[in-house]
């Protein structure tokens, strides 16, 4: 299992983005989507503008669109990304009174360290 950074900052994303399609990806660690993104912007300027050097501003509409969509797509994943992390680090966790870390409940023992524990139970509290 790979685990994703949360210190993710969503406006390094959008600029990366901006300077090459796709780099603001490769920040977040979508290399797929980051090589989508520029297959998407190479192939606009292709189609909507054959000859680059003798074509007007208009022609470079359709690809600069492609690039904005990138940037905030990267800038909109780095958002998630941030909150999905901000959320499981907010939640209260059981620590293992040997070593710390984070318990598993589901397990009667600590998957850092191995210390068994006697099967317990999460129960509300009545407030």
């Amino acid at each position: 299992m790979t685990e994703r950074r949360i210190d993710l900052r969503p406006w390094i994303a959008a600029l990366l983005g901006s300077i090459v399609t796709g780099l603001g990806h490769l920040y977040l660690r979508r290399v797929r989507r980051a090589v989508g993104w520029l297959a998407a912007a190479v192939l606009a300027v292709f189609i909507w503008a054959p000859d680059p050097m003798g074509a007007s501003l208009l022609e470079f509409v359709p690809s600069m669109a492609v690039v904005t969509l990138s940037v905030l797509d990267a800038f909109t994943i780095a958002l998630l990304e941030r909150r999905k992390g901000r959320v499981t680090r907010d939640t209260e966790t059981v620590n293992c009174p040997a070593c710390g870390r984070p318990l598993d409940l589901d397990l009667d023992f600590c998957p850092w360290c191995t210390t068994r524990f006697e099967r317990f139970e999460v129960r509300e509290v009545e407030g």
